[in-house]
Order: C-alpha cells, then structure tokens, then sequence
C-alpha cells in the first residue's frame, strides 16, 4: 500500500516515515512540509492513503480537501491533529477526510487504522477515531 505524508514539522514528518516504514506492506511514495509538495505528487505516485497534518489547514484551504477527494476519490485521506479545540474535526470530515486522530494520543488508533486498511479495509468508522483515545 502505498503512503503520501504532509506535516508541518520535520521532527513529526521523520517519525511518521519511519513508523510508517516499519509496517509491512507499506511504501512511502511521498513526504513533504506542505500541503502543495503532497498533493502536486498525487496524480503521479497513486497513493492509496495520504497522511496529513491539520496544522497546515490554517488557511482554511478545505477546497483542496475536497478537490483531493472529487478527483481520486478512492484515495483514504488520513488526519492528524493536535489541535482539536481551535478547529471542529467535523469540518475536516465533511471536507472530505476519512479519518482523524489526536496527535498526542491517538497515534495508537492511527497506525492500527494503517494496518487494518493494508489488510483489506477498516470495521472502524471515522467518528471512532475523531477524537483518538480522548472520548
């Protein structure tokens, strides 16, 4: 399965890769600082999961969200956020996202998530997840 990762720090971008990496099945085919670096790659790489950091949402650029989704619809868009009191998650699910964890404690939920999907789908839903492990 192949993986496309955007987030607005290197440090969390580096870890992500080599989480990512260690678990079978899965190539990274893409990684960035920055919405554009992931998404300009998208068309040319065909990943089946991209992994993006809320934090780079700041300017409200959900139109390319849901562009994202209208035009490679089969594409799982994955979020990561430490921010869930300055943005609804909802928005980012209505947006187009499929799933939405908490960066500080839901990384847990993310990579099983990762690993369910490289094994044929998820039994999860993306409300499940909305809030990680903070419910």
């Amino acid at each position: 399965m192949k993986v496309a990762i955007a987030d607005s720090s290197g440090l969390v971008l580096s870890r992500l890769v080599k989480l990512l990496s260690e678990i079978t099945g899965i190539r990274i085919v893409s990684e960035g600082l920055s919405l554009d670096t992931v998404f300009n790659q998208v068309e040319f790489n065909s990943p089946d999961i991209v992994v993006l950091d809320t934090w780079l949402f700041q300017c409200a650029d959900f139109p390319l969200l849901r562009n994202l989704k209208e035009r490679f619809p089969k594409v799982r868009v994955i979020l990561l956020s430490d921010e869930f009191y300055s943005v609804s998650p909802q928005i980012f699910l209505d947006s187009g996202a499929d799933f939405i964890f908490n960066k500080a404690s839901g990384m847990e939920k993310f990579l099983n998530t990762i690993e369910d999907l490289e094994h044929g789908g998820t039994s999860f839903s993306p409300q499940d997840f909305i809030f990680g492990d903070d419910r």
